[in-house]
């Protein structure tokens, strides 16, 4: 079992903007960690554990529901929001919440990654949504095209590709802010 034997700050946070505007997180301390038992060490740094344990959670969700998703008993909907157009994304799920609620649709887990656009360059926000199933018509009610929200929305049948997406990302949020985010449970229909 590795132990942290050492860490080694390498600098601050970067204030080098990329080509989207965007200043990306950047390895902060280099982590050496020992073997106890043979002296073996290993050298990593803070970001690789940061993408290690974000990854853990996309294929933590991705495992809890694959069955479901395969077997139809759960949907899942790829949503897309402008980071600009909503002041805070827990009030955002919070409404989704309630909108799901009164059509008798729970959400049965979510994840929300940060991102900055390849495209149209704007920062937004990924979610996946994990739900009861929905038909065409009722997933066309839920999410209907709305300009003031800026929300793109899909129904979508496979995690696998999409997860495989996010989990190569970068890390982009504003000082002190997360850049990820897992829904505390997950019910299993």
């Amino acid at each position: 079992m590795f132990t942290l034997y050492r860490s080694i700050p390498i600098g601050r946070r970067s204030n080098i903007i990329d080509i989207w505007g965007e200043i990306p997180h950047t390895p902060k301390r280099d982590l050496i960690f020992v073997e106890i038992e043979t002296g073996v060490t290993f050298t990593t740094n803070d970001l690789f554990l940061k993408k290690l344990n974000r990854n853990k959670k996309l294929s933590k969700l991705f495992n809890t529901y694959k069955n479901n998703i395969k077997n139809e008993q759960v949907s899942t909907v790829l949503y897309v929001v402008e980071s600009k157009k909503i002041s805070n994304l827990s009030n955002h799920i919070k409404n989704l919440k309630r909108k799901c609620l009164k059509k008798g649709i729970e959400i049965y887990a979510y994840y929300w990654q940060r991102d900055v656009g390849e495209v149209e360059f704007s920062p937004h926000y990924h979610l996946i949504l994990i739900l009861t199933p929905l038909t065409i018509n009722t997933f066309k009610s839920l999410f209907k095209k709305k300009n003031r929200c800026g929300y793109k929305a899909e129904l979508c049948n496979s995690l696998f590709l999409f997860t495989k997406y996010l989990s190569n990302k970068e890390f982009y949020a504003p000082f002190r802010k997360r850049s990820y985010g897992i829904s505390k449970k997950m019910i299993v229909p």
